[in-house]
């Protein structure tokens, strides 16, 4: 059995990394007053602007897709890691330089890492799980993007982009372990991004930390494109998203008036995953669901069980 969430678990550490960029430390230190644009909104209401179409439905309203691009370095300036970002209405797509790659649809994911995988997960829920984590997702944001409580210390509109410089207290919480001993008392986080002065749609950014001795060290670069190309799986992964080599037959609540069937293939570089949501604890070989099972790695078709716990 495995819980709902599961492929989450890997891109935490970097989700953390990101929205560290804009750091969550409290209390926000004290910093110069905001210089404003005549007639305009405030800094502050510019990126509470920001946050609220910095997500992935409402970039999607406005534009075909989004792409991210982003770089991390270590404390000596070394890149660190690189991660690109792909979201539309059909699929969203996070892939790194170590060849890791998750693929999201409406219906399940695929996701490889070649650190610990040596094939493709194809995963499926039932009971609207699949559903569910999409829409979650469409209603998060994309990257790049903090949950509040800075202070906006520089503000300039020029050619129709506005750039805002926001300082927030560094919590070496949110930063990797390469860096987390740069952060010392009173060193400073700082974001600086470029936005669209129409949409507040993020162009770039950068995040940078700022000890106490005025020393800067850069964290991340991001960059953003609308309407690009659309992402194109590989080769390999269409093989194993369109294959049939392994199927699984799932029977939910077999023999009941809520027994409902779930079907998922794969090409034989894939390994079948079922994800199940709370109130099912586990899979069985057979219908009267007293023999537990896991899915099998074997080509061929296999039929499994799972029942809703009273």
């Amino acid at each position: 059995m495995v819980r709902k969430n599961m492929i989450t678990a890997f891109l935490l550490t970097f989700l953390l990394f990101t929205l560290a960029g804009c750091s969550y430390g409290r209390p926000a230190p004290d910093v110069n007053l905001v210089s404003q644009m005549p007639e305009q909104l405030s800094g502050t209401e510019v990126f509470q602007k920001i946050e609220e179409t910095h997500i992935v439905r409402e970039i999607l309203a406005r534009h075909k897709n989004v792409q991210e691009n982003a770089i991390y370095f270590d404390k000596q300036g070394n890149v660190l890691t690189s991660i690109y970002i792909y979201a539309d209405n059909e699929i969203r797509v996070w892939e790194n330089d170590r060849s890791y790659i998750d693929i999201q649809y409406r219906d399940g994911f695929y996701s490889y890492d070649p650190d610990t995988m040596d094939k493709v997960v194809v995963g499926f829920g039932i009971e609207g799980m699949d559903e569910k984590d999409w829409e979650s997702r469409m209603d998060a944001p994309l990257e790049f993007i903090s949950d509040g409580g800075e202070e906006i210390t520089e503000m300039a509109e020029s050619d129709d982009r506005i750039t805002l410089t926001i300082v927030s207290g560094a919590d070496a919480e949110f930063y990797p372990e390469e860096i987390k001993d740069e952060i010392e008392p009173g060193t400073k986080s700082i974001c600086k991004m470029e936005v669209d002065a129409e949409t507040y749609m993020i162009y770039e950014g950068e995040t940078y930390l700022q000890k106490p001795d005025g020393k800067e060290l850069k964290v991340g670069e991001f960059q953003f494109s609308y309407d690009v190309m659309p992402y194109e799986p590989s080769e390999e992964m269409l093989q194993i998203m369109n294959g049939t080599d392994k199927t699984v037959i799932l029977i939910a609540n077999p023999g009941t008036e809520q027994e409902k069937t779930y079907v998922r293939s794969c090409g034989e570089n894939g390994r079948l995953l079922v994800m199940l949501p709370d109130g099912y604890e586990k899979l069985y070989k057979d219908e009267a669901c007293t023999q537990e099972s896991e899915p099998s790695d074997e080509n061929g078709e296999r039929t499994l069980y799972t029942v809703k716990e009273p």
